[in-house]
């Protein structure tokens, strides 16, 4: 009787389902199939993948030391006060290097290397059902098929990067919100609070999508009516409650509570130096391709019929412009960080996309349209990081890595300017570059760091930021143990004596 009944339940759920959620299992299954396949052609992580794998490895050992020091490697951190510099590194959040931490405790490192792939095929239902609560499920399933090709996400889903879990999270959030403070349902008024904090611990950018919950409220009620709504209180105290242990950790490692987000926020100043405020308009077409014409059409089809009125898309309109709006005034920019905007502008084509009257197919010519200007930009993209993750520079960096593991004492110290990247790969304790580059003052880091007999420089072309003067400083002072050369790309191994 059991068997039948699940049986039944089986026929319910799946052979009972609609045209459209068929078509979203199909839209998941292809999502995640690019999404692993992507993988493949990546033979090194670079150095924030390395970082959280590091980090995650660390605290799979030793949970309670979010911290660097003994650890046999270093984040790049520059600072004149010494509480913001190594080994504290509360200036990357928590939430997926303790993710990696658990499943590195457990021996599941085949799930580390898909995990990533995972949330984001998440996502993109995440995005269905956000489009479809909104709206209905032709705008849900529309939205989440241009966000499973947009071009930006699918990159940022094959790294072990932040970018694909905090949008996670924010679409939980505002899932959560719209059902919660929307629909009435009380459970979902907490769990907003809940996924708010946990998006926050993942990417401290994320607190500049709390301001678009206020904005709205305030849009809403045209007063502080919203503020009676104790479920409201009980989701910031919740969220508070969430983000308690990172307030007790930034009090013990940097004398104050907010010392991690601090760090943070002085780590934003320093890396990958300073682009200009109109960065993302410059290459809006790499990033969201034809769906950032669409959005431009689709603000004067609102625009027009004050369609802007409706809170559906004032909440999507508000959570857009006003993160775009900050992401565009950071010091460093990179494409990846424009990533959380994705969701508004597929979900806003896809509605006014739904409006188009089915004339001559002309909505499945429009649809389609967008799918092969989605796809095509995407592959060129491919195309693009192939070639950079297969140049020559990779290369030679993995056949350094095979030798330091083969060929050198397992007790050996090296010296690279690529800390985390090559502690990765040869697990031997790695010494940073000084700051400064001259021969002396490579020599006091490794007389004052020294703790083995053997200590060996790794210099390689693999994103270099050094000049090829440093290489020639080696090559004058060094006794050379290891080369590899290829065109332009190279790797040296000298022996320090």
């Amino acid at each position: 009787m059991k068997i039948i009944k699940l049986l039944e339940k089986i026929k319910k759920n799946i052979l009972g389902l609609d045209r459209i959620s068929y078509l979203m299992i199909g839209v998941i299954l292809l999502s995640f199939l690019v999404r692993i396949a992507y993988l493949f052609y990546n033979p090194v992580r670079g150095w924030d993948e390395s970082v959280y794998l590091n980090l995650g490895s660390d605290l799979a050992h030793n949970p309670l030391l979010y911290s660097l020091i003994n650890s046999g490697w270093n984040d790049f951190i520059p600072s004149t006060d010494f509480i913001y510099s190594w080994p504290n590194i509360g200036f990357r959040p928590p939430v997926l290097p303790y993710t990696l931490a658990i499943l590195s405790y457990f021996k599941l490192n085949f799930i580390i290397s898909i995990l990533i792939p995972i949330i984001s095929t998440w996502s993109v239902y995440l995005v269905f059902v956000l489009g479809k609560n909104l709206f209905n499920k032709r705008v849900g399933l529309i939205s989440a098929i241009f966000f499973a090709l947009l071009p930006i996400n699918i990159y940022t889903s094959q790294k072990i990067w932040v970018d694909s879990v905090v949008a996670f999270f924010i679409l939980l959030s505002f899932n959560s919100f719209w059902q919660g403070f929307e629909v009435g349902n009380k459970r979902q008024k907490l769990l907003f609070g809940l996924y708010l904090a946990l998006a926050l611990l993942t990417r401290y950018t994320a607190m500049w999508i709390a301001p678009v919950f206020l904005l709205y409220f305030l849009f809403r009620d045209k007063s502080l009516n919203f503020l009676k709504d104790k479920y409201l209180w009980l989701a910031v105290l919740i969220f508070f409650l969430v983000i308690i242990p990172w307030l007790i950790y930034g009090y013990v490692f940097y004398g104050q509570p907010l010392g991690g987000f601090i760090h943070g926020l002085q780590a934003a100043n320093y890396y990958g130096g300073i682009q200009e405020w109109s960065y993302y308009l410059s290459r809006s077409w790499r990033i969201f391709t034809i769906l950032g014409l669409g959005f431009i059409i689709a603000l004067f089809y609102l625009i027009i019929n004050k369609e802007y009125q409706r809170r559906q898309v004032y909440l999507l309109l508000i959570w857009g412009i006003f993160f775009s709006v900050m992401v565009m005034a950071m010091p460093h920019k990179e494409d990846r960080y424009i990533l959380l905007v994705g969701p508004v502008v597929c979900i806003i084509v896809a509605y006014i996309i739904d409006k188009v009257k089915n004339r001559f197919y002309l909505q499945y010519t429009i649809i389609i349209l967008f799918i092969v200007a989605l796809s095509y930009t995407s592959y060129q993209a491919f195309k693009i990081e192939y070639v950079i993750e297969k140049d020559k520079s990779s290369i030679c960096l993995t056949q350094g890595f095979n030798y330091i593991n083969t060929k050198l004492p397992g007790s050996a110290s090296i010296i690279s300017q690529q800390s985390p990247v090559i502690y990765y790969y040869t697990k031997r304790n790695i010494l940073p570059y000084p700051e400064i580059w001259s021969i002396s003052n490579l020599e006091n880091i490794i007389n004052y760091n020294r703790a083995s007999q053997s200590v060996y420089i790794f210099y390689t072309s693999y994103d270099s930021v050094l000049g090829p003067y440093v290489h020639g400083d080696l090559e004058q002072n060094y006794a050379k143990v290891f080369e590899c050369s290829i065109d332009y790309g190279f790797a040296t191994v000298y022996n320090y004596k």
